[in-house]
């Protein structure tokens, strides 16, 4: 099965289960007429996009890049927040930018990638899926201002697995059940992380300060390197952890600009005096 079609059959069975319990729980809210370009765009970024890179990305770099390389979305947002939203870096972020990118070009170099036939091509595709998924998430926080996280998510399943549709159907050539699908794997996506993983990150990141979730989600990366070493064999070389290293430290002073900040620290000390 190729990557669009494996896409579309995971948001598919995911639609399967949340559709239901979306009624159940009575979380369904009828959607404002002016609000839906908005969450076309969300989902159009957050899932049609996003999965039909990363997926097209993964069979040319590895796993552990991907991983690392997809988590600098949170940095690519404060960009789009700087451009689109004419929010300022402090001299210290425009530091911590350069960090962060300089860990993307140390991995993207790494001996271990390089070997794999057209790694480059991967990487740039992989770092195109963080600019989606950053793009996706700046069009959610405009969506919850009036629907509950749930609500968005299932809306968002459903436009992002129709517009995975057509590129499923042009790769397996109109016949969508004509190679070997692994229904498993492809049901263990669904279910436990489109559906679950997602239910509980919200969870979590409501009940949870903003800077608590955000070190929970630096080890999403990490994890995700242990997980290939161990599962996939895929080695963790020097390149790996520096570079990882550098976009955590980067992401996270990016991502708090009120203690990274000159100006606010320059009048506290004012106050102070």
């Amino acid at each position: 099965t190729g990557p669009f079609t494996t896409a579309f059959f995971r948001f598919l069975i995911a639609n399967l289960v949340m559709w239901p319990v979306l009624f159940i729980f009575k979380l369904n809210q009828p959607l404002r007429k002016e609000h839906v370009g908005l969450l076309i765009r969300h989902a159009l970024f957050h899932t049609t996009f996003y999965f039909a890179l990363q997926y097209t990305g993964m069979q040319y770099t590895t796993t552990a890049n991907t991983a690392i390389i997809t988590n600098t979305r949170p940095i690519i947002r404060a960009l789009l927040a700087v451009v689109f939203l004419k929010e300022r870096f402090s001299l210290v972020q425009w530091g911590a930018l350069l960090v962060a990118f300089a860990g993307v070009f140390i991995i993207v170099r790494d001996p271990q990638a390089q070997s794999m036939q057209n790694h480059l091509r991967g990487d740039l595709l992989i770092l195109l899926t963080a600019m989606s998924g950053a793009l996706g998430i700046m069009f959610l926080k405009q969506l919850l201002r009036f629907y509950h996280p749930f609500t968005v998510l299932v809306y968002q399943a459903a436009i992002g697995m129709l517009g995975l549709l057509p590129l499923a159907l042009y790769e397996s050539g109109g016949n969508l059940f004509s190679g070997e699908i692994a229904w498993g794997a492809i049901a263990f996506l669904a279910i436990c992380l489109t559906f679950g993983s997602q239910v509980l990150l919200n969870i979590g990141i409501s009940r949870l300060p903003v800077s608590i979730s955000s070190v929970y989600l630096f080890l999403v990366p990490a994890l995700s390197v242990v997980y290939a070493y161990f599962l996939l064999g895929e080695p963790i070389t020097w390149r790996l952890v520096i570079g990882g290293l550098l976009i955590m430290a980067g992401t996270y002073v990016i991502n708090n600009k009120e203690r990274f900040s000159f100006k606010r620290q320059q009048v506290e000390i004012q106050e102070r005096g």
